[in-house]
């Protein structure tokens, strides 16, 4: 099975393994980094800037400053991040991950084979 693994700085734990460094399966990587956006999506006010696709940036903000959003506008932008996550390529999801996770404290990601 092929993996990915990252490193933060010493002293800069994971919260999901209580460790400096995070390894899990290759295949989950697209998944983690929708979830991620999206989870940030509802709780920061720079999301706009979590996502490497400008006109989604954009669209996250015109959805988090619009009041009168609805799920169902929420859930269509949902299905668009899927579909963006979906054309990267592993290299450019690795990147988004590092993006959504502290990228100052990440110092490295490697893909491995079992």
């Amino acid at each position: 099975m092929r993996t990915v693994k990252f490193t933060k700085r010493h002293g800069h734990k994971w919260d999901e393994t209580g460790t400096v460094w995070l390894e899990f399966p290759v295949d989950e990587l697209r998944r983690r980094c929708v979830d991620g956006y999206l989870d940030r999506l509802a709780g920061t006010e720079c999301s706009e800037y979590l996502i490497p696709s400008e006109s989604l940036g954009d669209e996250a903000k015109r959805l988090a400053d619009d009041d009168d959003a609805t799920q169902e506008n929420f859930d269509r932008f949902s299905d668009k991040v899927g579909e963006y996550a979906d054309s990267l390529s592993e290299d450019m999801l690795i990147s988004w991950f590092v993006l959504l996770n502290d990228p100052v404290t990440i110092v490295s990601s490697e893909v491995e084979e079992d």
